[in-house]
Order: C-alpha cells, then sequence, then structure tokens
C-alpha cells in the first residue's frame, strides 16, 4: 500500500504554490475525517481484523479521487494562472495605449494653445488694419468733401466771371453803338459833341473799371485754384498712393515693397547701432520703436497689394520658430523666407521687431 501511495506521489506532476496551498487545505479538510474517526467497537473477532483492511482500502479510494481532484483543480488553477498573464499583457498594453492617448491629448492641447494665440494676434492685427482702413477712408470722404465744396466754389466763380463777361460785352456793344452815333453826329454841333465824348469817357472808364474787377476775379480764381483745389488734389493722389488698385488706389507690389526695404535697412542700421551703442540719437531705444512702427505699416500696406497676415519677430526668434508656431512646422521657414526677400538679406539673421509676411 505504500508502495502505491510512493508511485501516485511521484507520479504527480509539478504544482504552482497556488496549487499547492489549495491541495493542502483540501486535504485538511478531508483526511481528519478518516484518520482521526474512532474504530467502532465490535465484539466479532472477524470483525476487528477486517476493518482495518477495509478502511485502509476506503481510505486509498479516498486520497486517489482527492489526487484526481488536485490534478483537476491544478490544471484549472494553471490555466487561470495563463489567463491571468494574458490579462497582465493585455493591462500592459492598455497602460501603454493610454499613455499615448495622454501624450497625443497634451500635443493636442499645446496645438490648440498655439492656434489660439494665433489667432488672437491675428484678430487684433485685422483690427488694426480694420481701424487703419476706416480712417483713412474717413479722410479720403472728408477731402472728397473739401473737394466738392471748392468745385462748388469755382463753379460760381466761373458763373461770376461768366456774367462779368456778358455785361462787358453788352458795354462794348453799347460803346460800338455810340460810336456809330458819333460818327453820325461828327457834324452836329460842339456841345452834342462833347457831350458825346463824355459819354464816350465814362463808358471806357467804366469799361476799364469793369476789365479790372474781371482781371480780379480771375486772380482771385487762380488763387482759390493754387490754395484750395491742388492741395486737395495732392492729398487726394497721395491717397490713392496708399491703396492699392482693388480700392480704387495707384499702389502696386514693387513700390510697397521697395518701401518696406528701405524702412528694413534703416531698422538692421539702427539694431546694430543699439547693440554697439553708438546710436546719436538721445533715446536710441524710442527710435527704434519708430522704426520698427514705420516697418510694420509699410509691410501692411504690402499685404495690401498680395494678402497675407503680418508678424512681428520677438527677441531670440527664428524663421523657424515662426513656421513652428504659425504652420505647426519649422521645416515651412522657407516659405516665409520667399514672402519677405524684399527684407531679409540673411534668413539666419532676423532682428526683433522685424515684421514679416505669413502668406
Amino acid at each position: 500500500m505504500s508502495d502505491t501511495l510512493s508511485q501516485t506521489c511521484r507520479s504527480k506532476p509539478r504544482r504552482t504554490p497556488l496549487a499547492i496551498a489549495m491541495a493542502s487545505a483540501i486535504s485538511l479538510a478531508v483526511l481528519p475525517s478518516y484518520l482521526l474517526a474512532e474504530p467502532e467497537q465490535n465484539t466479532g473477532e472477524s470483525t476487528e481484523v477486517a476493518e482495518p483492511d477495509v478502511r485502509l482500502q476506503k481510505l486509498t479510494s479516498d486520497y486517489r479521487n482527492l489526487e484526481d481532484e488536485l490534478e483537476r483543480t491544478n490544471t484549472a488553477l494553471v490555466a487561470l494562472e495563463d489567463r491571468l498573464a494574458d490579462s497582465e499583457s493585455e493591462r500592459e498594453a492598455l497602460e501603454s495605449r493610454v499613455s499615448e492617448a495622454e501624450q497625443q491629448r497634451e500635443q493636442a492641447e499645446d496645438a490648440i494653445a498655439a492656434a489660439r494665440s494665433e489667432a488672437e494676434q491675428a484678430q487684433a492685427e485685422v483690427k488694426d488694419a480694420l481701424a487703419q482702413r476706416q480712417s483713412l477712408e474717413a479722410e479720403r470722404d472728408s477731402i472728397q468733401q473739401e473737394l466738392a465744396e471748392a468745385r462748388d466754389e469755382l463753379e460760381r466763380s466761373e458763373e461770376t466771371r461768366q456774367a462779368r463777361e456778358s455785361d462787358i460785352a453788352a458795354l462794348e456793344e453799347r460803346i460800338n453803338g455810340l460810336e456809330a452815333d458819333l460818327a453820325q453826329l461828327r457834324e452836329a454841333s460842339d456841345v452834342e459833341l462833347a457831350e458825346v465824348r463824355s459819354e464816350r469817357d465814362e463808358l471806357d472808364a467804366e469799361l476799364s473799371q469793369v476789365r479790372t474787377e474781371r482781371n480780379e476775379l480771375d486772380a482771385e480764381l487762380a488763387e482759390v485754384r493754387s490754395d484750395t483745389v491742388t492741395p486737395l488734389q495732392t492729398e487726394v493722389e497721395q491717397l490713392r498712393a496708399l491703396l492699392p488698385a482693388s480700392e480704387g488706389g495707384e499702389l502696386d507690389l514693387d513700390s510697397a515693397q521697395a518701401a518696406a526695404s528701405k524702412q528694413a535697412s534703416r531698422l538692421h542700421t539702427a539694431h546694430e547701432a543699439l547693440r554697439r551703442s553708438r546710436s546719436d540719437a538721445d533715446d536710441p531705444q524710442a527710435e527704434y520703436d519708430a522704426i520698427v512702427s514705420d516697418l510694420r505699416r509699410e509691410q501692411s500696406l504690402v499685404t495690401r497689394v498680395q494678402g497675407g497676415t503680418i508678424y512681428t519677430v520677438e527677441s531670440g526668434e527664428t524663421l523657424g520658430n515662426v513656421a513652428r508656431r504659425y504652420y505647426g512646422d519649422a521645416r515651412r521657414w522657407p516659405t516665409i523666407y520667399q514672402a519677405n526677400q524684399h527684407i531679409i538679406e540673411n534668413p539666419d539673421r532676423v532682428v526683433p521687431g522685424l515684421t514679416v509676411i505669413l502668406p
């Protein structure tokens, strides 16, 4: 019997710690009910001899049943451990995916924040452009109104001059008639002739006065044209030079870019002087800020012709930084450089305050 139990123990498969613990618990729960049970007291001799063998056989059978149950339990535990390992792998994979999703969310939030910042700056620039445009339009309307009033005044002066010329023509016609009468009256008495001559002299004086008044009106009209119409026309031409053809102006891309290039050259010179502390101005920083403002205005005029958005480069920024901020890709800096070649000579060297066009 002991050999059988030994062989049974040796043939058992290797158990995991969890399987061993469960087997021990089952054994402690089942075996004591047999091993600790007190044998029944029988009076018969044959019963006392046969009872140990029967109990032993029963215990062996129960033990084998327990071993089978343990084997099935062990098999189930191994399967559970395999499932647990698979679940652990799936958990790690899910945690990796969650980490990647968190990183993507953070990147998306950064991109959204950058886009909001750019949108706010673009809105501010649009407001500035609209305010500038409204100011120019108001100034244009005022000048047009003044020009209309000057034209009305000119028309009234012209009507007065025409009326004077009509009077002069009537006087000349009257003089001609009097001269004809004078020719007829030459044979009249000296008194009548003197009266006619006197009247003629009076008419000549009146005609001279009318001609003088006409000359004064012509001079006044010329002065009005010189003082009012000509300056208004000059201002209108200046305004047209600031407006693109689509808005009724005469501004072209080459002229706008040339003006912006001039201001950019001034900015580079002022930056170099400020960096070396060699500026002749009383307040170098104020002068530098004024040049920055002038360049921004000229670049705004360029965008009104070719389109785009303006951006002022800050200290320490490069075209790559601007491309990353505006386009989300630093490798797109050549796009910015190509749109600003009229103000940028070296794309690797941009100074603070430089206003660039973002197409």
